[in-house]
């Protein structure tokens, strides 16, 4: 039987729950399911023994090491762009649109990078001045995807002359997976690029390592993508580092913005002040943006991460509460 035939009794059975949990289970009115498109239904499950795997050795001698493996190749590609944010789709887009195939890794389950994923929804740098006129900065693909979020419900707010935009990163996500589908790119998400793939002779006018692609780690664990061209826009260097390329590495200011609702619903006492964390518009009604920055470190130390990670997520809710405690925004 294919998915798509499924009805939600025979999900049910499937799932052995009986007629009652009809009425009483998550899996009703307020459920939706995914168009399975002609996809067979697969086993319940399949036997390993395990005698595939190759796991890191921890020696006598107290060091650890990876031991050296054939790695699979799931793809050869002309153009590899590693990072699915918004530089890495318009890289992608451009290329495929050009007749290359082209292929997108992304370490997330969806596109736009800190542009949706991170809530950083305010289009900076939008406007510059060319001597005393100021003129539009976004052009080409940047600016057709404005366009399309303006055909889009809710999808961007403050296109006028002059000002910096803000979408919604819903909207943006749905967005780049159709700009994506449309332009034929192969695409890898939940893959992480953790090494880079070089050839053994160096480029003689550079100097610098020639790069043939990318490694990617995986549920399935680390497999290889060969190419022509590789870009890297996943802002850390996760390719051009582990290459050997010359770089700089800069601290950036460390922050986790986040979204406040139901601000429509606030009736405010004549004379009352609002209280603060209330942010800037978005494109949905009665939603706010809070850009919550934080302090300048180092963006690709993982414990500096989790110590911000954990300290940020209890500010924020420490904000949330001071706005729930103003009279009117309870």
């Amino acid at each position: 039987m294919f998915l798509s035939e499924l009805t939600r009794r025979d999900l049910l059975k499937t799932l052995g729950l009986g007629a009652t949990a009809l009425g009483v289970s998550g899996l009703g009115s307020q459920s939706a399911f995914a168009d399975f498109v002609s996809q067979k239904d697969k086993t319940v499950g399949e036997l390993h023994d395990g005698s595939r795997a190759t796991p890191v050795k921890l020696r006598v001698d107290g060091q650890i090491v990876r031991p050296q493996i054939a790695l699979p190749t799931i793809g050869e590609t002309d153009v590899l762009v590693v990072g699915g944010g918004p530089a890495g789709c318009c890289a992608a887009i451009a290329a495929a649109r050009l007749g290359l195939k082209t292929t997108l890794v992304e370490r997330y389950g969806h596109f736009g990078g800190l542009a949706t994923g991170g809530l950083v929804v305010h289009i900076l740098g939008h406007w510059t001045l060319e001597g005393d006129k100021k003129v539009q900065a976004t052009q080409g693909l940047g600016e057709e995807m404005m366009k399309r979020l303006e055909g889009l419900p809710n999808g961007i707010v403050n296109r006028e002359f002059g000002r910096n935009p803000t979408l919604d990163a819903e909207v943006y996500k749905y967005l780049l997976v159709e700009m994506i589908t449309e332009a034929n790119i192969e695409v890898f998400l939940h893959s992480w690029a953790i090494d880079a793939i070089v050839d053994d002779k160096t480029d003689p006018a550079t100097g610098n390592p020639i790069v043939r692609g990318a490694v990617i780690q995986t549920k399935l664990g680390p497999q290889a993508i060969l190419a022509k061209q590789t870009i890297d826009t996943t802002g850390d260097g996760d390719v051009f580092v582990p290459a050997g390329a010359a770089h700089t590495q800069r601290l950036y200011n460390i922050g986790l913005p986040y979204r406040i609702g139901n601000l429509d619903r606030v009736k405010l006492q004549d004379g009352q002040k609002p209280p603060r964390h209330l942010g800037d518009v978005t494109p949905v009604p009665g939603v706010r943006w809070v850009n919550m920055t934080g302090p300048s470190l180092d963006g690709v130390d993982v414990k500096t991460l989790s110590k911000l990670e954990l300290n940020h997520r209890k500010q924020i809710w420490k904000q949330i509460q001071e706005v729930r405690n103003t009279p009117g925004y309870e």
